[in-house]
């Protein structure tokens, strides 16, 4: 069977797999319509009270706006092989197409939450799901993140990332398994934190930290090929 025309099909199914995903929250306010009040609560101060209402028809349009954002990222990595000035993304397109998958599933997750906490007024709807949501995507695109090849779009994109190849490969090799594995291992101290909110700043917190370290390793690896290209000349 022909592997040429395997490819995009299967790309293209992700593809229409993943925009009807981002599209269940839509799907979701449809059904339970009628359960929203006529005034939902549209905005919390930071003690997580409401202090803006609006109309159900503010919330759909609110929604409306998530699931479009998902379809939208996910035609961007769909078509985004083709603007690559560096012709590799092409042979990263499945990658792409699995971590934008990730990305419409947690606009899904966040679109349910908000509508349910449109019909409950609780805020922690969102707050209790949010963190591990958050931590499983950054795994799913830690799992990914050593299938790309360099390109300008996606990826630990720094200026010595980009300046060299090599580079390129030792960081996303072990920039991905930091994410994937500090990504999980978070999950257990979240299980443990008081409130939604506090797990939500944990995780940013635990992310920020990755990434730093991972731009740190970029540095550090390429003034290693720096000095190694340096002693060979």
């Amino acid at each position: 069977m022909n592997t040429e025309t395997e490819k995009p099909l299967y790309r293209r199914w992700v593809t229409l797999i993943a925009c009807l995903v981002a599209d269940l929250p839509l799907l979701y306010l449809a059904l339970v319509w009628e359960k929203l009040p006529t005034q939902v609560p549209m905005h919390y101060n930071i003690s997580g009270e409401i202090d803006r209402y609006g109309t159900r028809y503010e919330m759909l349009g609110l929604i409306g706006f998530l699931s479009a954002v998902g379809v939208g990222l996910m035609l961007l990595f769909y078509f985004l092989p083709r603007f690559d000035p560096k012709g590799n993304l092409k042979y990263s397109s499945n990658a792409l197409q699995m971590i934008g998958l990730g990305t419409c599933l947690l606009v899904a997750t966040l679109g349910i939450c908000l509508v349910r906490m449109a019909i409950s007024g609780d805020v922690n709807e969102v707050l209790n799901v949010l963190p591990f949501a958050l931590a499983g995507l950054m795994a799913f695109i830690g799992n990914y993140m050593t299938s790309l090849k360099p390109n300008y779009f996606a990826g630990f994109r720094t200026p010595w990332t980009l300046e060299n190849e090599v580079v390129w490969r030792k960081t996303h090799r072990v920039g991905g398994r930091i994410l994937f594995w500090g990504s999980l291992l978070s999950v257990v101290p979240m299980l443990l934190l008081p409130d939604g909110a506090t797990k939500l700043v944990f995780f940013v917190a635990v992310l920020m930290g990755l990434l730093v370290y991972t731009v740190y390793y970029s540095y550090r690896v390429f003034q290693q090929e720096k000095s190694r290209t340096s002693q060979t000349a």
